[in-house]
């Protein structure tokens, strides 16, 4: 079973707000987290340093009395000497931080724990230590622990007063704690958000150019970044450092696909006959934009494009991480009209329906009907397809009646339910209107519908 090794490195009380702290009747705190993505190699894999304090308020019953502190982990994880994984040895002095910094040896060592004695005298071998005296704290500086797999590690701390009572971990209990210690959690945080002030095509300007008349829009922002744990720390890497964005985004290779404008420049990348029809790759910014040039006549082309993040192998040699795709990154569109008649009768039934597909603005465009029956069922007509309809709507201009069987004929679609329908018009016009009308069963009158 492989195993890593993750330090417990402390310099002083700095880390206390991210520490289990055994001061209080609970842990100030939960256990720190690192990254569920890194990997593991083998038991002598140097891994992640972790800044937690283990404190214990000694509180002894008279003076004079020695402290035993039962260091106990769970889920097969243990205390080891170093970071190479090598066993704690029974007589090693572990020196603690503070102002009293107290001096405790290894008493006793198990698979899962670790006894430290702490001697209560007021002359201390151990030069510039001073005794454990009652509201010390347990905090050593060079602890590692090895874990056996990314489950949470749990820590409980119990304090007794004799050696072999330690050892055991079975009586003579004086106080016990337990926290969470060591956990895992996903770091990685790659995103692509569609910039909230992306302007459609001009309809009004050839489509040439976006809303507005202008060159330019910001199309997204794309972002490698790193999340919070649960307590919103930061999530440590594998030297135990918080990891940043960095820590994942080295030498990663960001590309976009998409119908792209020859001549523009899209995401910092001008398109060209060589990667028109390609991936381009770019550099993100905050934002990225769509960038068309000032004399552009060409109609800029709509649709939908597509990111793909890439890790690179310096990144996946120590994370487990893979490429993300992000589709769509950002969609273009036509500022186009659309309207809509809501009840559209059964065609060939016992009325009689019209439709009347009005041009109101100064573009000249094709039109469209999308055809909706009672299943939500849809099909769509070009409105070149019906009888007597031209290519284009022309400024301004209006189709003749539209009877409801000859846009239904069009569409292929079958009737369902009740055999209504609806109808929604699309163009690339600033401005559409559809109009429907019902002829009375004696001819003589037509009533609006919209």
């Amino acid at each position: 079973m492989k195993k890593t090794i993750i330090a417990l490195a402390v310099a002083g009380f700095s880390f206390n707000a991210a520490a289990v702290d055994f001061t209080n009747a609970a842990p100030a705190t939960t256990s720190q987290t690192f990254a569920q993505e890194m990997k593991f190699k083998g038991d002598t894999n140097t891994t992640a340093v972790l800044a937690t304090v283990l404190k214990d308020t000694m509180g002894f019953d008279k003076a004079g009395s020695d402290v035993y502190l039962r260091v106990e982990l769970d889920n097969g994880a243990k205390l080891v000497k170093n970071i190479a994984g090598d066993a704690l040895v029974v007589g090693a002095s572990v020196q603690g931080v503070g102002v009293d910094k107290p001096g405790f040896t290894v008493d006793s060592v198990g698979d899962t724990f670790v006894v430290f004695k702490g001697v209560n005298t007021v002359a201390n071998t151990t030069a510039g230590v001073d005794a454990v005296a009652s509201g010390d704290q347990f905090a050593p500086t060079a602890l590692f622990v090895k874990v056996k797999n990314k489950s949470q590690v749990n820590v409980t701390v119990r304090k007794f007063v004799g050696s072999n009572d330690a050892f055991l971990g079975l009586k003579d209990v004086v106080a016990s704690k337990s926290a969470p210690f060591v956990s895992f959690a996903n770091a990685l945080d790659v995103t692509v958000k569609q910039a909230s002030d992306l302007l459609n095509v001009d309809v009004t300007k050839e489509s040439a150019k976006f809303k507005g008349g202008v060159d330019t829009t910001n199309i997204f922002t794309a972002k490698v970044d790193v999340k919070k744990d649960s307590n919103k720390n930061a999530i440590l890497k594998a030297d135990g450092n918080p990891a940043v964005a960095a820590t994942f985004a080295a030498t990663n290779k960001w590309t976009l696909a998409g119908p792209f404008l020859k001549g523009a420049t899209v995401a910092g990348k001008v398109i060209t006959d060589a990667n028109i029809a390609t991936a381009i790759e770019f550099t993100p910014t905050a934002p990225s934009t769509y960038l068309v040039p000032a004399d552009n006549k060409v109609e800029i082309p709509t649709g939908s494009f597509t990111a793909v993040w890439t890790p690179s192998d310096t990144v996946t040699a120590d994370y487990d991480v893979a490429a993300q795709t992000f589709a769509p990154a950002f969609t273009l569109a036509k500022n186009g009209d659309t309207a809509e008649v809501d009840l559209v009768l059964k065609p060939n039934g016992a009325y009689k329906q019209f439709v009347r597909i009005t041009n109101d603005s100064t573009v000249t465009a094709p039109v469209s009907i999308k055809v909706i029956n009672d299943a939500g069922d849809s099909a769509v007509v070009q409105l070149a397809n019906i009888a007597g309809q031209p290519a284009q709507l022309a400024a301004g201009a209006s189709t003749t009646q539209l009877t409801v069987e000859s846009i239904f004929a069009a569409s292929g679609l079958a009737l369902a339910g009740e055999g209504k329908l609806r109808l929604v018009v699309d163009a690339n016009l600033p401005s559409i209107k559809a109009q429907s009308y019902v002829l009375s069963t004696d001819n003589n009158v037509l009533s609006s519908f919209n």
